[in-house]
């Protein structure tokens, strides 16, 4: 795949999607809704599309399992570290309501910190932090996605392992391949959700954690591992991506089932990637994973001092600013050098010589 892309342009508008949708529940107004989900939804399922895309092609480039989960750890823990250090020993102690011995002193502000393992559960509150504001309690409601993204890594793995296994063996490419497993793994996902949503259910939870949101964005996720498996088949072009935008504009969520939903969904999104307009917008740096990660805690802080005062858009304008600011250095200084730790891919074998 070419470099020339849209890919970081579309990353960039969904964390600013996040972002702006997210503003709406900070400051206690109702959020806007588009193609049939909340704004930040929106912007979270363009992000996991893409996801599925890129992350098959990089297994399918290089499919060794060490190498694939520490390009994945590198992409994603540094940056994840990163937020975590500046909410714990800086957003804290300015913000927290506590006095600064009872505050490093409460086990939560030690916890806080093991959401770097993102398992079993994320923590999301620091004490005395953002206890007063329209969404009490939060410092950052974004990393609840992360836990989901690590086991579509996970799926990955599981399935570009077993199609080797079974190529291995002689099988028909047909049947081993993975785009058959990926496949199989998406009616699965489809038929739990249709499962639930037929038992009459709101979700279905594990603890606190509602199974069908893991269900609806791997659909996202294996529709964009789909496309990367199929170009000679589905070629991603901008015109048809477009006429599948007004298509599901213009019908009613409703009208579609979910999973064809989501695979249309992440063909309009790849198509736009595929494309060349916005080749050169990352080529200061690539914001987006930054911006995702230090939006919320930077719009709580918003939230907490302007409610009342300005409206969301302003509020929205302010957190983005500040966001942004906060992912440039993440960027150039925690995650752009470790990405330059990435392994390569071992060259490829010259056949004997004659």
């Amino acid at each position: 795949m070419t470099r020339a892309n849209n890919f970081d342009f579309l990353r960039a508008i969904a964390a600013l999607s996040v972002l702006y949708g997210h503003m709406f529940v900070l400051m206690g107004e109702p959020v806007p809704m588009l193609l049939g989900t909340s704004l930040h939804g929106l912007g979270i399922d363009i992000f996991f599309c893409i996801s599925g895309y890129l992350v098959t092609l990089s297994w399918q480039a290089d499919p060794a399992p060490a190498r694939f989960i520490r390009r994945r750890a590198l992409r994603i823990l540094p940056g994840l570290a990163g937020v975590l250090a500046f909410s714990v020993f800086v957003l804290g102690p300015l913000v927290t309501t506590l006095p600064l011995t009872a505050y490093f002193g409460a086990p939560a502000t030690w916890r806080y910190l093991g959401n770097i393992v993102l398992f079993p559960r994320i923590s999301h509150n620091l004490p005395g932090v953002f206890a007063d504001t329209p969404f009490p309690n939060a410092v950052n409601g974004s990393l609840w996605s992360l836990p989901v993204e690590v086991l579509m890594y996970v799926m990955s793995v599981t399935i570009g392992l077993t199609a080797l296994g079974l190529l291995r063996l002689k099988l028909p490419r047909r049947l081993a391949g993975p785009l058959l497993w990926h496949l199989a793994a998406g009616a699965g996902l489809w038929a739990f959700l249709m499962a639930v949503e037929a038992s009459g259910r709101p979700g279905f939870f594990v603890g606190s954690t509602d199974l069908t949101n893991i269900a609806g964005l791997g659909l996202y996720y294996i529709s964009g591992a789909v496309l990367a498996l199929s170009p000679r088949r589905l070629a991603l072009r901008t015109d048809i991506g477009l006429l599948v935008v007004a298509v599901l504009v213009v019908m009613p969520a409703s009208a579609v089932p979910f999973a064809p939903r989501a695979f249309l969904f992440a063909y309009a999104v790849l198509a736009f990637c595929n494309g060349t307009s916005f080749a050169g917008f990352a080529r200061p740096g690539d914001f987006s994973y930054g911006l995702y990660l230090y939006a919320f805690p930077v719009q709580q802080v918003v939230a907490s001092n302007f409610h009342g005062l300005i409206g969301v858009h302003l509020a929205a304008l302010l957190s983005a600013a500040g966001a942004l600011a906060l992912a440039v250095l993440s960027w150039h200084f925690i995650e752009a050098p470790a990405l330059r730790l990435k392994p390569r891919r071992p060259p490829k074998k010259s056949p004997p010589a004659a």
